[in-house]
């Protein structure tokens, strides 16, 4: 079963969208005890929460690496720019907030409507650009998403 490894500010845009506990409660999902009390939720679903030693950077996010450490096949979601690019840098997979109503949907959690307003309410608290909006856009309406992650 793929592991999702989840940072503050998606957890953040999750929770605002009301999709991070159905998210959690039907997926694998981990973060570290430093992200969660950066989030500021008082709850965060099923999520599974660990504590990561002190060799991450000064950036929370690089905790994520520290504890999947023994997963062969994690998935991060992370909105931060510099975390993404860190990933594709070690060749981990990454996707974003606005590709998890997507995945919800296909896996059958939510409706088309429902994920649709799902993505626009993320859309509006998160800073995407309209070309990262159109991909995930593109991502619920065809199958090429879903095959790339392959759950």
């Amino acid at each position: 079963m793929t592991t999702f490894y989840i940072d503050s500010c998606s957890l953040i845009y999750l929770k605002k969208a009301s999709i991070l506990t159905i998210f959690t409660e039907n997926f694998k999902c981990i973060t570290t005890k430093q992200i969660f009390m950066e989030s500021k939720l008082d709850e965060i679903g099923s999520i599974k929460i660990v504590k990561a030693g002190k060799n991450y950077n000064k950036n929370l996010e690089d905790s994520l690496f520290e504890v999947c450490d023994f997963d062969k096949n994690p998935i991060f979601i992370s909105d931060d720019k510099r975390f993404i690019n860190l990933c594709k840098r070690k060749n981990k997979k990454v996707i974003n907030s606005l590709l998890v109503p997507v995945i919800l949907y296909k896996s059958n959690f939510l409706n088309f409507e429902k994920a649709l307003l799902k993505m626009e309410k993320i859309f509006k608290v998160g800073f995407y650009s309209p070309k990262i909006y159109q991909f995930a856009l593109l991502a619920l309406y065809e199958n090429t998403f879903w095959k790339i992650i392959a759950i």
